[in-house]
């Protein structure tokens, strides 16, 4: 096992206790990235740091050292010492009346060194890889920076639930695609663009832009300098088998089918379809805030609505929608 040190506050190497170095040395032989050793702190095995888990800014050096040095009751020094050759005593006087002339011993070879014996190999961390990256012709550089490869955006993005040993599940696939088929067509309007929120594949951020003219929430956009509509898409596990959330997150428009950010939208509920995409449902999103007179009332509807707030809105107009095939806000 090796020994393993962290670096004090006095400048000197503080060596952890041997349960830690086990395990420091197991993550270590895996070549993983890093490794927890405890509630409150992990280690980056490839640069050599400690840190808090909720405070990444407090960091301390790691080094790691071969343990060549063995105790006498090692079962490593017993098997050297049992393969040392015997050294033969010359007889003592008067134990035999003939002399005989010391022979020189013949060289015997070296014995081959026991996997015991040979210290493991250091084992170098592999520098992760970087994949480059790509920008559609049509998009603004603040858009979706799309992966040249898929498998990459999926190993990075994708939930822990969605890592199933040996594959991806289904519902990243799904995703995945869903999230390609947002980019806008060659020489067309930009009509949104979709991003992930904190590289996290089920939770998409898409703002809506190009509203028509003749509508009140293009006035409105125009009166209080707002460029775009910012909706918000969290997918669940049974995804695509049951709908996406999806809510209004900024600015708090009101109208159009709206109920405090959530959205009375019939695909969203009783007519879902796994066969629908989510750029189908931005779609008649636009459709539906231009269409029903949603609008900005004043300043104060600026802010964002909370995602609280919006399921609970959804879930009055969810309601509202099956009691009244009829209902309309």
């Amino acid at each position: 096992m090796s020994c393993w040190s962290w670096l004090g506050d006095d400048g000197k190497w503080v060596q952890y206790d041997s349960d830690t170095m086990d395990l420091l040395d197991r993550a270590y032989r895996k070549s993983k990235k890093k490794c927890r050793i405890s509630d409150t702190h992990s280690v980056n095995l490839r640069k050599m740091v400690q840190y808090r888990r909720h405070d990444k800014s407090r960091c301390r050096d790691v080094k790691r050292e071969d343990s060549r040095k063995r105790a006498p009751d090692d079962p490593a020094t017993w098997a050297e010492a049992s393969k040392k050759p015997r050294v033969d005593h010359a007889p003592s006087q008067g134990s035999s009346t003939e002399q005989t002339a010391p022979q020189t011993p013949e060289p015997k070879p070296a014995p081959a060194p026991t996997p015991t014996q040979t210290p493991p190999p250091m084992l170098t961390p592999a520098p992760p890889a970087q994949t480059p990256q790509v920008i559609h012709p049509q998009l603004a550089p603040q858009q979706i920076l799309v992966p040249q490869s898929p498998s990459a955006l999926l190993s990075a993005a994708a939930r822990p639930a969605d890592r199933v040993v040996g594959r991806i599940s289904k519902n990243a696939v799904r995703l995945h695609k869903d999230l390609m088929n947002m980019l806008p067509e060659p020489n067309s309007p930009k009509m949104w663009e979709a991003s992930l929120i904190n590289d996290d594949l089920s939770h998409w951020e898409v703002k809506l832009f190009e509203f028509d003219p003749n509508s009140r929430l293009f006035k409105d956009m125009k009166k209080f300098s707002v460029d775009h509509i910012t909706l918000w898409f969290k997918f669940p596990e049974a995804y695509p088998v049951e709908p996406p959330f999806v809510m209004i997150r900024k600015p708090r428009v009101g109208g159009g089918s709206i109920f405090n950010g959530g959205l009375c939208v019939d695909i969203l509920m009783q007519n879902w379809s796994p066969a629908l995409r989510p750029s189908a449902v931005t779609l008649q999103i636009r459709q539906l805030l231009m269409e029903g007179d949603a609008g900005i009332t004043g300043p104060r509807s600026l802010g964002e609505y909370s995602e609280g707030e919006a399921r609970s809105g959804f879930d009055m107009a969810k309601r509202a929608h099956k009691n009244d095939k009829n209902f309309s806000s």
